[in-house]
């Protein structure tokens, strides 16, 4: 019973998958890597994108792909995105170092799809960020070009090995400064200041008030022989205590640089890497 269960399921996502790859078109033979079928981008936008990521490709052998759709036929945009991407093959054979950017107009669907030699330098999480901090922004406004351009951007500087730098772009608010003054300078101080009190009066009440007077003999003492003082009846002060302790110190304390070869300019494989989203 296990058996045909797992048959069955087999059977039914070859099946999904080919009725996907239906509407799939095959890759020209002159390769362009934005493809617009719902003409969004004005064809200025489309050429400047084109140039871009052909130069990029030129000099690196990356090659990063951009398909705009109108609907995904009720398909997931995941494993649509996977099976354009294995169709098209985007990438060098040898290093599979592709990208499938696919938007979904219509149905307000996105993905990132990474091929296995770029999943080290665009990992999931960061593929995530492009599209929530790049791509959504700019398509809930209609500016598709501009969501696009970015996120062909990010993903140029990640395959070229710089790290993602959205983040030190931001303002910093002004309240983290305030939280950083009194966690790390205004608290320390305070604590320093209510220990060295606590101290000094814990010296002061073990010390303070006792002292030794008067001269000659003991009336009351058992021996009566005895002649010796305590102290010096004018020396009235108390003890000093000037030497506590210190308390000065009370802080806590994968490149793929060989492009060098690149008659092979298709071929590569996804490795199922990649993030979605919708907007």
């Amino acid at each position: 019973m296990k058996s045909t269960f797992l048959l069955f399921g087999v059977l039914l996502l070859t099946i999904t998958s080919f009725a996907q790859e239906q509407f799939i078109p095959p890759r020209p033979e002159h390769f362009t890597p934005v493809v617009d079928s719902v003409n969004v981008l004005t064809p200025e936008q489309e050429s400047d994108l084109t140039q871009k990521i052909k130069r990029f490709e030129d000099s690196t052998g990356t090659q990063i792909g951009v398909v705009l759709l109108s609907s995904l036929k009720g398909y997931d945009v995941e494993s649509y995105a996977f099976q354009w991407f294995k169709k098209w093959q985007y990438g060098q054979n040898k290093n599979n170092n592709g990208v499938l950017l696919l938007a979904a107009i219509n149905d307000r669907k996105v993905h990132i799809e990474t091929g296995y030699g770029l999943e080290g330098v665009i990992p999931d999480a960061l593929a995530k960020r492009i599209i929530e901090e790049h791509i959504k922004p700019n398509f809930k406004a209609i500016n598709y070009h501009q969501g696009v351009d970015e996120a062909v951007d990010e993903m140029i500087k990640l395959a070229s090995g710089e790290t993602y730098t959205k983040e030190s772009e931001e303002p910093v608010e002004w309240y983290w400064y305030l939280i950083v003054i009194v966690c790390f300078i205004l608290l320390p101080f305070t604590l320093v200041i209510l220990v060295i009190i606590w101290i000094v009066k814990a010296i002061n009440k073990r010390t303070g008030g006792t002292t030794y007077t008067g001269k000659g003999v003991n009336k009351n003492s058992n021996n009566l022989g005895s002649t010796s003082t305590y102290s010096d009846s004018t020396d009235t002060t108390k003890r000093k205590y000037s030497d506590y302790s210190d308390y000065s110190d009370y802080s806590d304390k994968s490149s793929y640089s060989d492009y060098s070869d690149y008659s092979d300019s298709s071929g590569g494989s996804s490795g199922g890497g990649g993030a979605s989203g919708d907007w």
